[in-house]
């Protein structure tokens, strides 16, 4: 069973963690080579683990893992994106005439980012792309597919604009799982995760120390179980390097990145491009509310001060609006516009703008008479 025990290494996004006892099903135990259905932990690790772990209970007890959350204090990979999203947003103000985007995943975090300039017109559409397990692509060609026939990107073909496409072109094939993981079990870990799960694995082992009892720890016989074991330790090592992957994958799960706040919707690869297009009609509607307030406000009242302004009356007037999927929120923001609260409250702005112009001026003709 999984305990709460870690042993986590963590260094600029590669991680291994280990987990002293957990499980898997295999897909036939007489083959257990053939690879596993899903690693679990006990049913009795339920109350230690529940806020580390995601998963779903099976009719048989176990508890299937979904995502592996960890400890508030571990930072194994999720939260690159929380730095790149970061950074995404400071290139993104500086370019104030074109909305600039950073698509980044759990596998790949640039140093910095190296896409400017990418768009979408509204129209919804599916996104028309296959990922293939364990195979390497080109994620330029999921965000623009270009003139392809055969595939539709996230966003209009030929929208792209690309700078330093020469050094992005070394990050080709990085998204391919295997060849990142960069986790291994040692000798000894792999060992004794084999010997938990493998029923050859415990009939020799059992074997070993009756060799032992009997004949001594350098007899002919022990040895000669010990090479079966080593035998059948490498004859599972492809299997279970699956395990390995699926662990690794385990923490870069949308359920994590939802854990730690790193994203805030989650949708299928095929929706994609509709969710941006409804997070823009969103952001665009949000923005033309804004320079409604700007219009009234003080002179020197910033962009950044607007949006505080409209994100706290909108939550006051729709409460918990701003959790809601963007199409739902969009309603709301509709009906907080049109509503006479949200006129009352730019006549406000106005009157107390000009109360404080007045106020300045005032003192401004008093210091020049005195």
């Amino acid at each position: 069973m999984l305990t709460t025990e870690q042993r986590v290494a963590y260094h600029n996004g590669d991680y291994r963690q280990f987990f002293s006892e957990e499980e898997l099903v295999v897909k036939d135990p007489n083959n257990p080579e053939e690879g596993f259905e899903y690693l679990y932990v006990d049913a009795s690790e339920e109350q230690a683990l529940k806020d580390q772990i995601v998963y779903e209970k099976m009719p048989n007890g176990l508890l299937r893992l979904k995502a592996v959350v960890g400890k508030p204090d571990e930072n194994i990979g999720v939260e690159n994106l929380q730095g790149s999203g970061m950074i995404a947003g400071e290139t993104s103000a500086a370019y104030d005439e074109v909305p600039t985007y950073c698509l980044v995943t759990g596998r790949t975090v640039p140093s910095f980012p190296y896409r400017r300039y990418i768009g979408f017109d509204s129209s919804p559409r599916l996104v028309q792309f296959t990922v293939e397990p364990n195979k390497p692509y080109d994620i330029r060609q999921l965000i623009d597919s270009r003139d392809s026939e055969n595939t539709r990107g996230i966003c209009d073909s030929n929208s792209f604009d690309e700078i330093m496409n020469e050094w992005a072109k070394t990050i080709i094939g990085i998204l391919e799982p295997n060849a990142i993981v960069g986790i291994k079990f040692r000798g000894d870990k792999l060992l004794a995760l084999q010997k938990r799960n493998d029923e050859l694995m415990q009939q020799l082992d059992a074997k070993l120390v009756e060799e032992i009892k009997c004949h001594g720890a350098d007899s002919l016989e022990a040895n000669h179980v010990r090479n079966l074991i080593t035998k059948r330790s490498d004859d599972l090592k492809k299997a279970y390097r699956g395990v390995t992957v699926e662990l690794a994958d385990l923490h870069d799960r949308s359920e994590r990145m939802v854990s730690k706040k790193a994203v805030q919707h989650v949708v299928d690869l095929a929706n994609s491009r509709n969710l941006f297009a409804q997070i823009f009609s969103l952001e665009t509607a949000k923005v033309h509310i804004c320079e409604m307030y700007l219009e009234r406000a003080d002179r020197h009242t910033t962009r950044q001060e607007a949006y505080k302004w409209l994100t706290a009356r909108f939550e006051q007037f729709c409460p918990g609006a701003t959790s809601l999927p963007p199409y739902e929120q969009e309603r709301c923001l509709e009906k907080f516009a049109a509503s006479e609260t949200f006129k009352v409250q730019l006549n406000q702005v106005r009157a107390q703008s000009m109360e404080r112009l007045v106020f300045s001026l005032s003192l401004h003709i008093s210091t020049e008479i005195t």
